[in-house]
């Protein structure tokens, strides 16, 4: 899921945890939070979601 280049990096996590998996979203806080109010999963009750706004470096990239 891209949802238009806002979220260019998803992590699943396979660690036994309750944890399903981290989200990395190149938006603002706000913007992140209406687009996860919309998502089915979340409305449906099966997921949750916590917010930590963070910076990258300028030119990072995954390999």
């Amino acid at each position: 899921m891209d949802m238009d280049g806002l979220l260019p990096i998803v992590c699943p996590a396979s660690d036994g945890s309750e944890l399903s998996g981290v989200g990395i979203f190149n938006a603002s806080v706000e913007d992140t939070v209406n687009l996860m109010a919309g998502d089915p999963g979340v409305k449906a009750g099966i997921f949750t979601y916590e917010l930590y706004p963070c910076r990258g470096f300028p030119g990072s990239t995954l390999p």
